[in-house]
């Protein structure tokens, strides 16, 4: 699913038009997806993340951000190892930006 500047829910049209006032321009998908991206950082931080860590930690118990793409949550990834076993843990392991229909590696 990609950005549609068309949609009617009030936070797509307040960034579509806070774009446009801005930059005299429609908003692509790529400053929609940028757009998100700093929204749910400024969104941990609201919640208390002060460092790398703390920002990580949070960003792992974020289950329901709602952005202007749409909804998303994030998990945390287990990469497993050739034998199958799961070699990272806790801080090591990655977290993965996910929508309910499509999954986005980050």
């Amino acid at each position: 699913m990609q950005f549609d500047p068309t949609d009617q829910r009030p936070q797509v049209r307040d960034f579509v038009a806070a774009f446009k006032a801005k930059f005299n321009a429609d908003p692509t998908h790529i400053s929609a997806h940028a757009y998100d991206q700093i929204m749910l950082i400024a969104d941990v931080v609201k919640r208390g993340a002060k460092d790398a860590q703390s920002i990580r930690d949070t960003l792992a118990t974020t289950k329901n951000f709602s952005g202007v793409t749409g909804q998303r949550r994030i998990r945390q990834e287990q990469p497993e190892h050739q034998d199958g076993h799961h070699p990272l843990h806790g801080d090591q392991a990655g977290l993965v930006l996910e929508r309910p229909e499509v999954e986005l590696g980050w």
